[in-house]
C-alpha cells in the first residue's frame, strides 16, 4: 500500500508541474501576442514634416515655408549665412497674429524658406548659445527697465552673408497697450506686408 501512494503522490506532482508549465506558457503566449500587437499598430516611419508642425501650432496652411532650426543653426545663419529667421513661440496671442500675417506676406514673394527658432527654452534658461544670439544683435534689440538689452518676441531677422540687414518686433513692445486683435487694423496689416515685401525684395535670402 506504501508503493502505490507513492506513486499516486508522484502522479499528482507531475500533473502540478505540467499545469503549472502550462499556465506560464499561456501567460507568455498572451505577453506576446499582445506585444505583436502593439508594435504592429505603432508607426515608426511616420515623421511629420516642419511645415505641418508650423501650421499645427500657428493655425495656418500646411502649405507654408517655415522650417524649424535650434540656436546653433541660428548662429550659423546670422554668423556666416544668408536666411530669414523667425524667433518667438506659439502660446504667445501676439506671435500668433504676427504668423498669420507674416505667413500671407511671405507666400507672395519668391523666397523659399522661412527659419523658425522657437526660443522660449533657450531663453529661459539662459543657454550660451542664446546669449550669444542677444550679443550679437544687441544693437537691434530694446533696453529693458534695468537698461539691459532683451530679445522681445515676436522678432523677426534678415541676414544676407552673416550681416543683420533688416530686423523687425513691430508689436513686442505694444501687449500691455492693447490686445492684438484691436491692433491688427486693415492698415497695420497692410502697412506690415508691404514692409515685409520691401524687405525680402532688397536682397536674395534663399542664396
Amino acid at each position: 500500500p506504501l508503493f502505490f501512494d507513492i506513486i499516486k503522490v508522484l502522479k499528482k506532482s507531475d500533473t502540478m508541474k505540467n499545469l503549472t508549465r502550462m499556465f506560464i506558457y499561456i501567460c507568455l503566449f498572451g505577453l506576446a501576442l499582445g506585444a505583436f500587437i502593439y508594435l504592429g499598430k505603432k508607426d515608426y516611419g511616420t515623421k511629420i514634416s516642419d511645415a505641418k508642425k508650423f501650421s499645427r501650432e500657428y493655425k495656418i496652411s500646411e502649405n507654408n515655408k517655415f522650417k524649424y532650426v535650434k540656436s546653433y543653426e541660428v548662429l550659423d545663419i546670422i554668423e556666416h549665412k544668408s536666411g530669414v529667421i523667425l524667433m518667438g513661440f506659439s502660446n504667445n496671442e501676439w506671435m500668433q497674429y504676427y504668423v498669420r500675417y507674416l505667413n500671407e506676406a511671405v507666400n507672395e514673394d519668391d523666397i523659399k524658406t522661412i527659419y523658425y527658432y522657437d526660443l522660449l527654452e533657450d531663453r529661459t534658461r539662459k543657454n550660451k548659445n542664446f546669449v550669444k544670439i542677444e550679443d550679437i544683435m544687441s544693437s537691434y534689440l530694446k533696453q529693458t527697465d534695468d537698461g539691459k538689452e532683451y530679445l522681445f518676441t515676436p522678432a523677426l531677422v534678415f541676414v544676407k552673408n552673416g550681416q543683420i540687414i533688416n530686423y523687425d518686433d513691430e508689436t513686442s513692445l505694444v501687449s500691455y497697450k492693447t490686445a492684438p486683435e484691436s491692433y491688427w487694423t486693415l492698415d497695420q496689416v497692410t502697412n506690415f506686408k508691404n514692409k515685409i515685401s520691401i524687405y525680402l525684395g532688397e536682397e536674395d535670402y534663399d542664396n
